[in-house]
């Protein structure tokens, strides 16, 4: 990838277990889930890594939407080691990892999001929910995030929580991102084929 400041990295490399089958090409209002969350970053980053598993078909994709594959060669071990094979293959100061399976990120909070690490000066950012934060969307500083993703994945972690636990990421709290997406549909994940109907 040629340098930019921001990248974006979808996880894409799930195992769709609670789904029964591959998630991600299943249609929702006429493209597929994985056409979504692509459509929606690419308004806020002109690069974007699709992480996929080693053996898996690669989508396919609506041809105005333009990504780089890459892939995991060790399967299905959770998002912390999608994150970081797409860490490794991108050349930014920042990158916005989302999921797949979120087809409807909003533009303006992913923003908002990348701006407010920045002006934190922070290692990564990610969306306040309650008392807690949300691991996906987040905003990282790639290399930072590397080297912590790396050191974790030797030490047998897996989830992207822990990355950003050690990366001690700053969080947008709720009253600063809700007036953006009051519907919370940033927040929305595709786990089970009910979801779907959701639209």
């Amino acid at each position: 990838m040629t340098p930019s400041r921001v990248t974006g990295i979808v996880l894409a490399g799930g195992a769709s277990r609670r789904f029964g089958r591959d998630k991600l090409r299943e249609e929702l209002r006429g493209e597929p889930l994985l056409a979504h969350a692509v459509r929606r970053l690419a308004e806020v980053v002109p690069e974007i890594c699709v992480v996929t598993t080693r053996d898996d078909r690669l989508p396919s994709l609506p041809a105005d939407l333009t990504v780089e594959y890459v892939r995991d060669l060790i399967e299905h071990e959770g998002p912390l080691r999608g994150t970081a094979r797409g860490l490794r293959s991108v050349d930014s100061d920042w990158s916005i990892v989302v999921g797949g399976d979120m087809p409807d990120l909003q533009p303006s909070v992913l923003t908002a999001l990348v701006g407010f690490a920045a002006a934190r000066d922070a290692s990564g950012a990610a969306l306040g929910e309650g008392d807690h934060f949300r691991p996906l969307p987040c905003v990282v500083r790639t290399a930072a995030a590397l080297e912590v993703a790396e050191r974790l994945l030797a030490q047998g972690e897996r989830s992207l929580r822990s990355l950003l636990a050690q990366l001690s990421v700053a969080v947008l709290e709720e009253g600063s991102w809700l007036p953006l997406d009051p519907e919370r549909r940033t927040l929305r994940d595709v786990d089970r084929p009910s979801d779907l109907a959701e639209g």
